[in-house]
């Protein structure tokens, strides 16, 4: 039997603590749903939505798409504009997809917030601005919480956490062609520990809120563009 060394059982003892107290997986979740969208060419790219400014924070919302229950926490400054423009990125680097010019939307944008019955209601001011805006198809996306880490890269006060939902729903149809939702709040890899290769992939690190979101979106269009 090999006997380590007190400089081998410091090192050992170094990594241990390392996945325990810097390891940070997540409980994420990721779901994509999707139908044929490829007759689909120019977008509409709708704001995303604060909805802890429209419902306040620690409260469970409905989305106004689905009625799936979301609890909306903390959004961080321009959050939102930022996310927006984050997306529209993705389109036009990851996707076949044209945006089309936006302007004069802002007056538009109150019709979204004023909708409170989930499905056939949201889904009809969706689809009339896209044909407004000469769309084939419209991006919205609801904001439920953006907190950034309180800390650093290898220690926090409190861990970062993004929850959002992303829709594109087809104008000529009238329906949701493709929709997906991420939600995560970073945990120690103590507390998930089937979530190891995330944890290697984020380098064992604690990330912030942009790039947790920003990693988000890479998935969600992953799964857009796959099979």
């Amino acid at each position: 039997m090999q006997i380590l060394s007190l400089t081998n059982w410091r090192r050992l003892s170094l990594m241990i603590m390392a996945v325990m107290f810097l390891g940070c997986a997540s409980g994420v979740e990721v779901v994509a749903t999707r139908e044929p969208s490829s007759h689909i060419r120019s977008v509409l790219v709708l704001p995303f939505q604060n909805m802890s400014r429209l419902y306040g924070v620690e409260n469970n919302v409905r989305s106004p798409m689905t009625g799936k229950v979301f609890q909306t926490g903390p959004v961080a400054g321009n959050a939102a504009g930022w996310l927006t423009a984050e997306l529209i990125a993705h389109i036009r680097e990851a996707t076949a997809f044209e945006p089309v010019s936006s302007s004069g939307l802002g007056e538009h944008v109150t019709e979204m917030e004023r909708i409170r019955q989930p499905g056939v209601e949201a889904l009809g001011v969706v689809a009339d601005l896209g044909r407004r805006f000469r769309a084939e198809g419209v991006f919205v996306g609801y904001l439920y919480r953006y907190e950034d880490r309180v800390g650093g890269a290898l220690g926090v006060d409190k861990p970062a956490a993004v929850a959002f939902e992303l829709y594109l729903v087809g104008v000529q149809e009238g329906r949701v062609l493709w929709a997906g939702s991420y939600d995560e709040r970073q945990k120690p890899l103590t507390e998930d520990l089937g979530r190891m290769g995330l944890f290697v992939k984020r380098g064992g690190q604690w990330i912030t809120a942009e790039e947790m979101a920003r990693t988000a979106l890479d998935t969600l269009f992953d799964r857009l563009a796959g099979p």
